[in-house]
């Protein structure tokens, strides 16, 4: 499994309370966004669902938190967690860059990820 994978998206929760920073540490940022990768990558046809169930599985079973809404306090909003996404090192010239996956082990990097879909995505996962 990718220990980078898409953390982009959980960070950017991060911004905009430190004190979740200290509550779960970051191994859990790490375990949020394997879970979104996954998930994404999925969402675009990349992985199937069973490798996704299985990384939730797994993750849960550490003890680790899989979805946005599992960190405390109030979830911010798609537009908030864009524009911090926007705001990752490794955007280039505007262009959003993520950690994606074909399946379990196999991590690949996914430059000019269209800001619509992520956007389309994070409401769908706030929603759920």
């Amino acid at each position: 499994m990718n220990d980078t994978a898409s953390s982009t998206q959980a960070h950017s929760r991060f911004a905009f309370d430190p004190r979740t920073l200290s509550l779960l540490g970051g191994a859990a940022i790490l375990a949020i966004g394997m879970a979104l990768a996954h998930r994404f990558s999925a969402a675009q046809g990349l992985c199937s669902e069973s490798d996704v169930a299985r990384v939730d599985a797994h993750l849960k079973a550490c003890g680790l938190p899989t979805r946005i809404q599992d960190i405390p306090g109030e979830a911010p909003s798609v537009e908030a967690l864009m524009q911090a996404i926007g705001q990752d090192k490794k955007v280039a010239r505007g262009k959003l860059t993520f950690i994606l996956t074909k399946g379990i082990g196999r991590a690949f990097i996914a430059r000019d990820v269209d800001a619509a879909l992520v956007a389309n995505f994070l409401s769908a996962e706030l929603l759920s």
